[in-house]
C-alpha cells in the first residue's frame, strides 16, 4: 500500500538540505538528484513536495523527516484526508427476565422524567397490549425542511418469549461478566427496545439519549440481564446503570464489546481481537492479529482505542502509528473490512511482530 507524503516546510532556521535530498532519492527511487534539488528549492518558495512511499517504508521515512524538523502529513494534498466511517444503524437492546414481567407505564414514565426534561408517550396506560412509544423533543433531528424527535419503542414478543439460544455467541464473549453464563440461560422472558429517527443526531447525543432511556428502563423493570444488539454484548443491568451515570461515565459500557478469537489456520499461537459496536454509531471498529502478547492487555488497549475514537472522533488516518503495549511498540493503522462479521469498516492494527515477520 502506498501513502502520499506532503512535505510543507522546514520548521526551524537550521536546515539540513543535503540529508533531505538524500532521503527523497532513497525513499523515492524514481527521483533523480537534480529533481530532488528542484523539489526542495520549490518547497522553500512555498510549493510542497509530494511523493508516494510504500507502506512498509513509511515509518522510517517519517522518522527521518521528524529528525530533520520538517513539517509533513500523510494524505492527499489539496483534498480531505481519507476517512473511514460506517453508516449508523438502529440501536437495539433486549431486557431479559427469569420470570414473567409486567410493564407499568406510570413507573416507566416516572423514571424517564428523572433522566429527561421532556418526554412524551404515544401509548395510553390502558394499552398494555400495544408497544410503548416514547418521544424526546430535546433530541430533535432535522431531515430536509422538517424535524422530528428521536423515538424509542418497547416491543413485547408473544408470550414474552425469549430465545436464550440466540445469546450463545454473546456468552462466549462475556469476559467482562462471567456470571452471565449462569444467569442468561435461565431467562425465558424478554422485551425489545428499538430507537427510531435518531441516526441523524451527532453520535454522542444519540448515545446519550439512548443510554438515558436504557437506564430508566432498568430501574423501572429490574431485568436480570440486558443484551445490546449492536455490540452483541450482555451486561449486568445495575452495573451498567452505575457505569454510565458515574462522574466519569463509562459511556461505551454496553455499546462496545471487545471480542477474542483463536486462529486455527494461522501461525502457531496466533490470536485475533476486535471491537464491536462502534459501527452502529457510524464510527470504525478496531481489529488486530497478534502472537506472543497477553490478550487481557490487548483487550484493555482496544477498549482505550475505542473510547478515544468515541471521545475525539475519527482522527486516525491510514498510515498513522499509535502506541502499542510498551513504549517501544509502534503499531501502524490501516483501513480495512472486518475479518469477523458483521460486515463493517475497521481500523486494522499492524503490530511490531507482524512488521518483523513481513520483513524477514
Amino acid at each position: 500500500m502506498k501513502h502520499t507524503i506532503t512535505i510543507s516546510r522546514f520548521k526551524a532556521k537550521h536546515q539540513n538540505r543535503l540529508t533531505l535530498i538524500q532521503a527523497l532519492r532513497e525513499y523515492n527511487p524514481g527521483m533523480g538528484l537534480r529533481e530532488a534539488k528542484e523539489a526542495m528549492e520549490k518547497m522553500l518558495e512555498g510549493e510542497p513536495i509530494v511523493i508516494e512511499i510504500e507502506g512498509e517504508r513509511l515509518e522510517a521515512f517519517s522518522a527521518i523527516l521528524t529528525e530533520l524538523n520538517v513539517e509533513f502529513q500523510v494524505g492527499s494534498p489539496g483534498s480531505e484526508l481519507e476517512e473511514i466511517r460506517n453508516e449508523p444503524a438502529v440501536l437495539m437492546a433486549q431486557f431479559l427476565f427469569e420470570h414473567p414481567f409486567e410493564l407499568d407505564q406510570a413507573s416507566i414514565l416516572e423514571e424517564l422524567r428523572k433522566e429527561f426534561a421532556r418526554v412524551e408517550t404515544g401509548s395510553a396506560a390502558d394499552e398494555s397490549d400495544k408497544p410503548f412509544l416514547y418521544f424526546f423533543p430535546d433530541y430533535s433531528v432535522t431531515y430536509g425542511d422538517k424535524s422530528a424527535p428521536a423515538q424509542c419503542v418497547i416491543f413485547v414478543p408473544e408470550n414474552q418469549q425469549a430465545k436464550p439460544e440466540k445469546f450463545v455467541p454473546a456468552l462466549q464473549q462475556s469476559w467482562h461478566w462471567p456470571e452471565a453464563k449462569e444467569i442468561v440461560p435461565k431467562c425465558k422472558y424478554a422485551f425489545h427496545v428499538l430507537d427510531f429517527l435518531s441516526s441523524g443526531l451527532p453520535y454522542k447525543r444519540r448515545a446519550e439519549y439512548y443510554q438515558k432511556f436504557i437506564t430508566a428502563l432498568i430501574k423501572a423493570t429490574r431485568p436480570q440481564a440486558v443484551h445490546f444488539g449492536g455490540s452483541d454484548k450482555l451486561v449486568n443491568p445495575f452495573a451498567y446503570a452505575l457505569a454510565v451515570t458515574e462522574e466519569e461515565p463509562d459511556t461505551l459500557h454496553g455499546m462496545m464489546n471487545v471480542r477474542f478469537f483463536n486462529i486455527s489456520n494461522g501461525a502457531e499461537g496466533e490470536m485475533f481481537m476486535d471491537t464491536l459496536g462502534l459501527h452502529v454509531l457510524g464510527l470504525p471498529d478496531f481489529q488486530v492479529r497478534f502472537t506472543g502478547l497477553d490478550p487481557s492487555e490487548v483487550s484493555g488497549l482496544l477498549n482505550a482505542y475505542g473510547n478515544y475514537i468515541y471521545e475525539h472522533g475519527v482522527v486516525i488516518q491510514a498510515g498513522n502509528t499509535i502506541q502499542g503495549l510498551r513504549a517501544e511498540d509502534i503499531w501502524t493503522c490501516y483501513f480495512a473490512d472486518a475479518l469477523v462479521g458483521p460486515p463493517r469498516a475497521v481500523i486494522d492494527l499492524e503490530t511490531n511482530q507482524q512488521e518483523d515477520a513481513r520483513d524477514t
